[in-house]
């Protein structure tokens, strides 16, 4: 590895400068959200002042009160710029990984001003150090996102389409159909999702891979949604207009696409950025118990005093993290990395569905000049 490879990363070169410009944009959002309204004039407008205005005028109103609402949100603008960062991460992990993460570093290298056997500590060739083959953990972390991002969103996916479809089921037809899909939903979250998909896994084996992970995180932990797509749709269903829609001849695909969609999507985005969050945390915890996508590791371990150590043979968070936990006292970086990018994606999602439910407020959207 060029012990230069760092500097030729943007984004490590411009370090400070990123962080300096997200500090900035946080402490702007956080002053327009506590003077900026009244400083800005901002009211709830009524229709016939907002129709007085041009068509252009119009629209750079809205885009105006649109922008000035996005930075007053101040926990959507930093989930958003969080998730946007795993994004990258998952999609072009290339643009932002100092190193390849196979490649392996010489086992012994000057380490601020000392000769030092792999595995490296954090230092300016590698920010986060390296695990015993020399290989930088900065970028195996960051090429592990697509893997753990990947199964994590498709988890939470067959989460809302069971819980999601059940619900829609029970909210709309209601009955004794809908207190049979209740039950069962209580039935499902009283199982431990953590205990279910430990057992699960291990019985099938998680050297199977995807698929397995897939069904173990899947199939319990959607009767939250069932719940929250359930209330929903029964709100909606009660509404007047549902029932106008119904007289004047709209057909259930018609009733679902023009009005109960719309009208349950402030509810059920907010929830999906929670599930994500929670499955993330779930996958988390299954690698420190040592169980993790395919269950592969290199040949090599090495045995210490106190712990043993595995090299997962693919970058993968929850591998990465059950691979050195037992090593946390003698090389800390090995398992703090993986456990800070578990930690960052958590934080994230979480503050991605505070930021999109405070969005969806129907207060604030009237304040802003939303319908």
């Amino acid at each position: 590895m060029p012990s230069d490879a760092v500097e030729a990363v943007w984004w490590l070169r411009y370090g400070w400068i990123l962080l300096g410009g997200f500090v900035a944009l946080l402490v702007v959002s956080v002053t327009i959200r506590r003077w900026g309204i009244r400083a800005l004039g901002l009211s709830i407008r009524p229709v016939e002042a907002e129709a007085e205005l041009s068509g252009r005028r119009r629209r750079w109103d809205r885009f105006g009160r649109g922008l000035i609402r996005f930075l007053t949100n101040t926990a959507l603008v930093v989930g958003t710029i969080a998730v946007a960062l795993l994004l990258v991460a998952t999609f072009w992990p290339s643009v932002i990984s100092p190193y390849d993460p196979d490649e392996r570093g010489k086992r012994l290298q000057e380490i601020n001003g000392q000769i030092r056997a792999a595995p490296f500590p954090p230092s300016t060739p590698y920010p986060i150090g390296t695990d015993l083959d020399g290989r930088d953990m900065l970028s195996r972390i960051i090429h592990g996102t697509k893997s753990t991002v990947m199964l994590v969103l498709s988890v939470a996916l067959m989460r809302l389409a069971i819980g999601g479809t059940l619900g829609l089921i029970a909210g709309w037809r209601g009955g004794a159909t809908g207190q049979q899909i209740l039950s069962f939903a209580a039935v499902s979250s009283s199982i431990p999702s953590l205990l279910f998909a430990f057992i699960f896994i291990l019985a099938i084996g998680p050297q199977i891979g995807f698929g397995v992970f897939l069904l173990g995180l899947g199939l319990t932990g959607w009767a939250e949604l069932t719940n929250v797509v359930n209330g929903a749709v029964r709100f909606v269903r009660s509404q007047p207009y549902i029932e106008g829609a119904e007289a004047l001849g709209s057909s259930t695909p018609q009733l679902f696409r023009k009005h109960l969609l719309p009208a349950i999507m402030p509810q059920l985005l907010p929830a999906i950025a929670l599930e994500i969050s929670a499955v993330m945390l779930m996958l988390g915890e299954l690698g420190f118990l040592g169980v993790l996508l395919g269950e592969r590791y290199i040949e090599i371990s090495i045995q210490m005093e106190r712990a043993s150590v595995r090299m997962p043979a693919t970058p993968e968070w929850a591998a990465l993290l059950s691979g050195a936990r037992l090593a946390i006292f003698q090389w800390p970086w090995l398992s703090m990395g993986p456990a800070l990018a578990f930690l960052f994606a958590i934080l994230s999602f979480n503050l991605l569905a505070t930021g999109l439910r405070t969005w969806f407020d129907p207060y604030r959207a009237r304040l802003f000049g939303g319908s």
